[in-house]
């Protein structure tokens, strides 16, 4: 068990409930507690990770909320300025370029990858990676038309129509956020509602 979770993988542990006999098996994701007449099965795995893309300030606001709802974040940023003056939680800060950062620490089906910086230069750079990724959510943060440019560039790198589909954006749910903590608060609530309705249908 330990092992699968040390892998970013899932398991299911199943206890008879008659004889107390336990067996393990690999699982594709978490699954809600069940008990049945004679059975318990209970499936453990690695904590949800979120891959922040940008270090400015709606990072610091969205990484409060993702450790406080149990996420471990990493926030990555290829400006050496921008992770000096990170001033959010205590969190692994990663530099480097953002492509790299998706391909060895998100690309695993219980991570979600989230580009922040509004360049498109290191925006792009890690959705391109993303979005043909293990990871269950990935999202960007910009307006409508902003949205609509991103699309084209990423069709025009040849980014599988499929892969481009899987993008949310503009990211979280629309309840007219302005300020950095509502923009959190909407992403948060996107990834709640999402992440629970993937455990229902799981």
């Amino acid at each position: 068990m330990v092992d699968a979770i040390e892998n970013r993988q899932c398991i299911r542990r199943h206890l008879s409930l008659t004889d107390g006999a336990t067996r393990l098996e690999a699982a594709d994701h978490y699954a809600v507690l069940r008990v049945g007449d004679d059975t318990l099965s209970q499936t453990f795995g690695p904590s949800q990770r979120m891959l922040l893309v940008g270090a400015g300030q709606l990072s610091q606001s969205l990484a409060e909320l993702g450790l406080a709802m149990d996420y471990e974040v990493i926030v990555t940023d290829p400006r050496e300025r921008m992770l000096a003056q990170w001033d959010g939680p205590r969190v692994t800060l990663v530099d480097g370029m953002p492509d790299d950062a998706v391909r060895e620490l998100a690309d695993d089906p219980h991570s979600v990858i989230i580009t922040l910086t509004h360049d498109p230069r290191i925006d792009d750079m890690a959705l391109m990676e993303a979005l043909e990724s293990k990871a269950w959510y990935v999202g960007a943060l910009g307006s409508a038309r902003t949205t609509e440019k991103r699309l084209e560039r990423l069709r025009a790198l040849a980014v599988p129509p499929e892969a481009v589909a899987r993008l949310h954006a503009p990211v979280g749910i629309a309840i007219g956020s302005k300020t950095p903590i509502e923009i959190a608060i909407s992403i948060m609530a996107e990834l709640t509602q999402l992440r629970r309705a993937r455990e229902r249908a799981g």
